[in-house]
């Protein structure tokens, strides 16, 4: 005869073990494939695009919202405070508010392309965003702790970026380990 205390423990080690399974470290609003921003009084799902948005801010873990420019984000957030100019470049000085990381879709913190930022701890998936791949420069203003970049590979260990706080980088300068450079490369980010 069979013993059905083992039923019941395996049991409640699946019920226990599968929640986890499902738990993940994306921050923000997400929804199956993507986090849920606010634009213009609407909610938009990032994965899926961000429509005429060009900076999307993760204000906390549970809020993010889009602009169409800085503008927008300064109307709503207020203005950035300026900090040393020394540290970064003119440009993304500019652009990244001081306590943040910021990532631009193109080479020199180009304006013409999308920007994402994020203040709070953790690690980002960047296809949640629609960002995967998409990153050219980066930029960590926070005064400590660096950011990392990652890109996720297949039976290779995952390359890792280190950005300093303070620093900022145009990624198509900068050699990658399997050849090329990180320009479009960054899957993750851990902040």
């Amino acid at each position: 005869m069979r013993n059905p205390s083992r039923y019941i423990v395996a049991i409640c080690l699946a019920m226990m073990v599968v929640p986890a399974l499902g738990a993940g470290t994306a921050s923000a609003a997400a929804e199956p494939g993507g986090v849920v921003a606010s634009f213009k009084g609407k909610k938009i799902n990032l994965s899926r695009g961000w429509g005429d948005a060009k900076l999307c801010v993760e204000v906390s873990a549970s809020d993010v919202r889009c602009y169409t420019n800085d503008a927008e984000r300064e109307a709503d957030l207020g203005p950035s405070p300026e900090a040393d100019q020394d540290a970064v470049s003119a440009q993304a000085i500019t652009d990244c508010p001081v306590s943040w990381v910021c990532l631009w879709e193109h080479a020199n913190y180009s304006t013409t392309g999308r920007r994402l930022q994020f203040s709070s701890a953790g690690t980002k998936d960047l296809a949640a965003y629609d960002f995967r791949d998409k990153a050219s420069s980066v930029a960590n203003r926070r005064a400590q702790f660096g950011a990392t970049l990652i890109d996720v590979r297949s039976a290779q260990p995952d390359p890792n970026f280190l950005v300093c706080a303070g620093c900022a980088y145009n990624l198509p300068n900068h050699s990658y380990i399997y050849g090329g450079t990180w320009n479009d490369r960054v899957d993750k980010m851990t902040i």
